[in-house]
């Protein structure tokens, strides 16, 4: 997980260029369809699946210049914006996973592993028929994992802005205290959601595996007990097929990784950041800013942590 990106500096070090961060949105857009082109997987030749991932790709690029856009037009139009986008994804990423019955990878910017998705459901098809009872087991699992971490976001954002954010102002409080009770108790949901859906995840994935070791030995079998040349059509599919789902499994293992590292995104959120990070920043940066060198980076730094801790998609964890 990387905290700090090019539009994240870019941001901090021009905040009064209010278009700075809408240009580099530009230009990554312009470059993945760029990359679209070469890989030959434009929204016209594509599957639907692919041309919602493309979808969802161009909400990743463009989320953080809508809500720089919104925000000056005001708080009300900056919640809009932010419930829209996380509402948008929120329902692609809830059809892709009722339609492919597996774990959402983020593949943004990978076009090899997008080609490895597409011919999934067919190379699957053979491992299906082996383990379909297995695998129905664990699917109910997988799904309960999937749907909460994918709606997780958007409830987030919703009871965040809709339902807090508006009761305080409609108590002239203005954004109201940080450490309020609810923004503790929504804070406190958000993670629980997450950690059952890390342990849905990870249960799913543990009997895809033993699944995959019995096709395997399956697999060996077979072909110790084959006569002659082995190059039938049937024994290069299956094994074909043990590589794709073993790659596969590779992958959804290490989007659960990447899902808790995002965790650490908890510590930029209200109100755990003004009770832990902000403190803890702001009396670094006062002792290292007496220094004649540090101090001027202790001071970036600072900068750098409330420009990420004051946007929504920075510190959102759902693209």
């Amino acid at each position: 997980m990387t905290l700090v990106s090019a539009d994240v500096l870019i941001g901090a070090c021009v905040p009064h260029v209010p278009d700075g961060k809408v240009c580099y949105a530009l230009s990554r857009l312009f470059h993945f369809f760029n990359e679209q082109i070469q890989l030959e997987e434009t929204l016209s030749s594509g599957t639907k699946h692919q041309a919602l991932r493309a979808l969802l790709s161009v909400l990743s690029i463009l989320d953080l210049s809508l809500e720089k856009i919104a925000k000056n037009r005001g708080e009300r139009a900056r919640d809009t914006v932010i419930i829209v986008v996380e509402a948008l994804r929120c329902a692609v990423k809830l059809y892709i996973v009722s339609q492919e019955r597996e774990i959402f990878t983020n593949f943004e910017g990978k076009g090899s592993r997008r080609a490895i998705e597409g011919e999934w459901e067919e190379v699957s098809t053979n491992l299906e028929r082996e383990s379909a009872e297995a695998r129905s087991e664990g699917d109910g699992l997988l799904l309960l994992g999937e749907i909460l971490h994918i709606l997780r976001p958007f409830l987030f954002c919703v009871i965040e802005r809709l339902v807090l954010r508006r009761q305080l102002r409609r108590l002239g409080k203005g954004e109201g205290p940080p450490n309020s009770y609810g923004s503790w108790l929504l804070l406190a949901g958000s993670f629980w959601m997450d950690f059952l859906s890390d342990r849905s995840s990870g249960a799913a994935l543990a009997r895809r595996e033993v699944d995959l070791l019995e096709l395997g030995v399956r697999s060996a079998e077979s072909l110790r007990s084959t006569t002659g040349p082995r190059t039938g059509t049937g024994i290069l599919t299956r094994e074909a097929s043990l590589t794709r789902a073993m790659m596969r499994f590779a992958e959804q293992k290490e989007e659960l990784r990447r899902r808790k590292m995002q965790w650490l995104l908890y510590l930029l959120r209200s109100p755990l950041f003004q009770l832990i990070c902000e403190p803890v920043a702001k009396t670094t940066d006062k002792v290292l800013g007496r220094a004649p060198l540090i101090g001027s980076l202790s001071n970036y730094a600072m900068q750098l942590l409330m420009h990420i801790q004051s946007h929504h998609f920075y510190t959102s964890g759902s693209s």
